[in-house]
């Protein structure tokens, strides 16, 4: 997958997800106290941006040597991140469409 270049487009997808589920985030954290916030910002950004080099890096690492089930918790906690700003992005483009449609009408 890394010789042909397409895990870069899966990178910005990646990206372009994180930053999208990001405004959420910032949204329910407006009411929240300056330190809050930020302490919530960086949590989310550390966890996507470790993802994301993980992501990146994998498939240099020699993890054939590693334990297996080594190997399937750290593909799970990745996938698991993955899915979960996935269906969360589902959820916020459905509501972002209807309040589109209600602002319209």
């Amino acid at each position: 997958m890394h010789k042909r270049g397409g895990w870069w487009f899966i990178a910005i997808i990646i990206i372009l997800l994180d930053l999208y589920v990001f405004q959420a985030v910032k949204a329910l954290a407006l009411g929240t106290t300056e330190k809050t916030r930020m302490l919530v910002y960086v949590i989310y950004w550390s966890f996507s941006v470790a993802s994301l080099i993980f992501f990146i890096t994998f498939p240099f690492w020699n993890s054939d040597s590693w334990p297996k089930t080594t190997r399937n918790y750290i593909m799970a906690i990745f996938i698991g991140l993955f899915l979960a700003k996935l269906l969360a992005a589902i959820f916020f483009l459905i509501d972002d469409t209807r309040r589109g449609i209600t602002w319209i009408i």
